[in-house]
Order: structure tokens, then sequence, then C-alpha cells
């Protein structure tokens, strides 16, 4: 039985410290949960060159970019389904995609990062397309070393119905967070270490004051300019620190972060090889 953990604590390098850890595992199996042009793949692979990896994308808007990246590679598998905690046909909604693309997203026109899976009766599900949905544990059978989640909120559907693959053994998650508690409780359960990171927004940096830290800007795949930060006082307390990203995001409209989840067996290697590498 692990230690249920109750405190967050902040990871500056944020998931880019994390690729490196895989070239410190055996070989084994990646998953891309939210695909989209097959970046994070990408890193994966290169960490680990010898590791395989389940890529699901929902979206056919990115299916190009997606397997131009991978090119037929063997140790790539594409799923295209959406992950949830069920398997049938859902709508996902795409708020914007690529038009007349500049900078990091010229030539990338069709291609969206934003769709979510959204209920029947939500209103966005008139203006949404129809994909499968399929459980992680209806695909992988066995241990993982790292999994990847970017699903715009929807973080604990894609858990709950990965249960068993955690049974089995994960080592590092990284998943898109915007406040659910459930997906707090669902790694403290289970003894992970819980990161977050540099926060995101896509509202501008005035809205911020002088809670927050101004990093620098970025850019959406919408073209909006968006501010990088970090919080000046965020609570370390997991269930509060829930409700303070949620009631950030009821004030301001918009922000999120990575967390960066990591299995107590493999926490004490995780923190010598940032040591190293930081």
């Amino acid at each position: 039985m692990h230690t249920v953990q109750s405190c967050l604590s902040f990871l500056e390098d944020g998931a880019s410290s994390v690729f490196p850890c895989l070239a410190h595992l055996p070989p084994g199996m990646c998953v891309d949960v939210g695909a989209a042009a097959g970046m994070t793949v990408q890193s994966m692979l290169q960490a680990s060159p010898n590791s395989t990896v389940i890529a699901f994308e929902p979206f056919p808007g990115n299916y190009p970019f997606l397997e131009a990246a991978i090119n037929s590679d063997p140790r790539v598998k594409i799923v295209k389904k959406a992950v949830a905690n069920h398997d049938r046909d859902m709508a996902f909604h795409v708020p914007s995609i690529v038009k007349d693309g500049s900078g990091a997203w010229k030539g990338m026109d069709g291609y969206s990062s934003g769709g979510q899976l959204v209920a029947k009766v939500d209103p966005r599900s008139a203006d949404s397309i129809t994909v499968q949905t399929t459980r992680i544990d209806d695909e992988i059978d066995g241990p993982v070393n790292l999994i990847k989640i970017d699903v715009q909120g929807s973080e604990y559907g894609v858990l709950d119905g990965a249960r068993q693959t955690f049974d089995h053994g994960v080592n590092i998650v990284i998943a898109e967070f915007t406040g659910d508690e459930r997906v707090l409780d669902f790694f403290s359960e289970r003894g992970f270490h819980i990161y977050d990171a540099e926060y995101l927004s896509s509202k501008d940096a005035s809205n911020f004051g002088n809670d927050w830290n101004i990093l620098r800007t970025g850019l959406l795949s919408t073209g909006i300019k968006n501010p990088v930060m970090t919080p000046r006082n965020r609570p370390d307390d997991l269930h509060e620190y829930s409700k303070w990203l949620k009631g950030e995001r009821r004030r301001v409209g918009s922000v999120w972060t990575d967390l960066i989840c990591i299995a107590p067996d493999f926490h004490e290697t995780f923190i010598e090889i940032a040591k190293k590498t930081g």
C-alpha cells in the first residue's frame, strides 16, 4: 500500500523534464492521448528509440499532420478514436481550426488542438462531429512507461477507463489540468507525486493582476497570443489547490497547466534524473 499524497509541488521545467527519464527506463509502452500533430510521439521515441507508442487522436483534420510526423514508423500505432471510460459514439466539439496559419502554425491549415467530447444535452453538440470512443484498458494490456493526456477537460474519463492499466503499472503521467479534483484524487490515492508546471491562458495577461508572474508570451493554434505564467500564491494542499484553480478559471475565464505525476516506485529515480538534467 502506497502512502496517499496530499501536497502539490512545482516542477520548473515542466513536461520537458519528463522525456529524458524514458532513457533511464527499460524500453516499453508509451501512450499519447490527444496526439494531435504527433510532436509528443516524436519526443517519446527520441528519448527511448526502442519503445513503442500508441497514439490516440479523434479529429480527422489532424490525421495528415500526425501521419506525416509518424511516417509509417512501425513503432507507432495510431488509434483514430477519442479516449474515455466507455466505448460508444459521442459528439466531439472543435471550437477552432487553424486557418491561414502563421508562425509555428504556418502550413497547418485544418489542424486543431482544441477538440473535446461533449454530451448530447450540451448546446455545443449541435456544432460537433461524431467520433468513436474507447478505453485505454481495452487497447492496452500491460505496464506503461509514460502516458500523456491532453483532452481539454475530460482527463478524469481517460483515467477512469485506465484503472486496470494503472494496476499493471504506470511510471509517469503528463496531464493537462483545469481543476477537476477527481484527477488529483486518482493520483493521490495511488501514491503518485504530483507536480504542476507553468500555466497558460487564452486571455490577455492584463486579466491576471499581481497574483501571477507573467513569464513570456506564447501563441495558441487559434492565432491568439497567450501569457505563460506562474501563480505567486497557489495552495499546496490538493483539495485547496483544486478549489483555487477553479476559482481562477471563473475569475478570468481560462487558465490551465500540466500536471506531472510520478509513480512512487519511480520518484526517487525521477528526482535524481531531474538534478542531473536540470
